[in-house]
């Protein structure tokens, strides 16, 4: 597990990825290499994002739900305002 900042880091690089990739299966439909390389790097997006919101917060809206107490996506702050400890 890393820092914030690395986690972000990590988060954006495996992102970065992943839209070359879709970009290129976009033209080479019939790659299993890079289709199973795209399956990989997303898989790895999806755990560095769950470790993300599980110590910071939630860093999409992909899995946000409405709480008891309401919306509570404006609750921690946002991941570029850094920490205020």
């Amino acid at each position: 597990m890393g820092t914030k900042e690395q986690l972000l880091q990590d988060i954006n690089i495996v992102s970065f990825v992943l839209v070359e990739l879709g970009l290129y299966l976009d033209t080479h439909p019939e790659s299993k290499k890079a289709q199973a390389f795209f399956d990989r790097h997303n898989e790895a997006r999806r755990k560095a994002v769950a470790a993300y919101e599980e110590l910071y917060g939630p860093l999409t809206t992909d899995n946000l739900e409405a709480t008891k107490s309401g919306w509570t996506w404006i609750d921690p702050p946002f991941p570029w305002e850094g920490d205020e400890n």
